[in-house]
């Protein structure tokens, strides 16, 4: 499991890094947003750890962006004491969170937890190769001409 985690301070990043590590999950780091962001969109994972206070570009803007090109990967906001309520997170499409301080073993378990319930992939409403469409919802079989 490939695990993107996007914080800036480097005690917590050598914190969970090492945990994950020894969990044998694959973990990459980028320590401000546009480095997260460049990352969330031009790779893989199977979960984002995003911090919400980073420097150049917060959390929920990344998290804005990318779920605003469907990018529907799993993502854990890790959040100071009571900076932000529940709901607004949940609103912009983050799928838990975490106060900090937080114990390794918390964050485990919410990695987990969210990881298990996964996400089912939605198929595209439209494919298309060359001049051959193809319309799944519609039942629709055409060429363009």
């Amino acid at each position: 499991m490939r695990i993107l985690l996007v914080e800036d301070d480097k005690g917590i990043v050598r914190f969970v890094k090492k945990g994950l590590l020894e969990h044998s999950f694959s973990v990459e780091v980028a320590t401000h947003g546009e480095e997260g962001l460049d990352s969330a969109l031009h790779r893989q994972y199977d979960l984002i750890v995003l911090d919400i206070l980073l420097p150049e570009l917060d959390g929920r803007e990344i998290l804005q962006r990318i779920r605003s090109i469907n990018i529907q990967t799993p993502v854990i906001f890790l959040t100071a004491k009571d900076s932000a309520p529940t709901l607004f997170m949940v609103e912009l499409g983050a799928d838990d969170y975490l106060t900090k301080p937080f114990s390794f073993a918390e964050l485990l378990a919410r990695i987990q937890a969210v990881l298990r319930r996964g996400k089912p992939l939605s198929s595209p409403s439209r494919l298309q190769l060359a001049n051959l469409i193809l319309e799944p919802d519609g039942h629709r079989v055409y060429r363009e001409q």
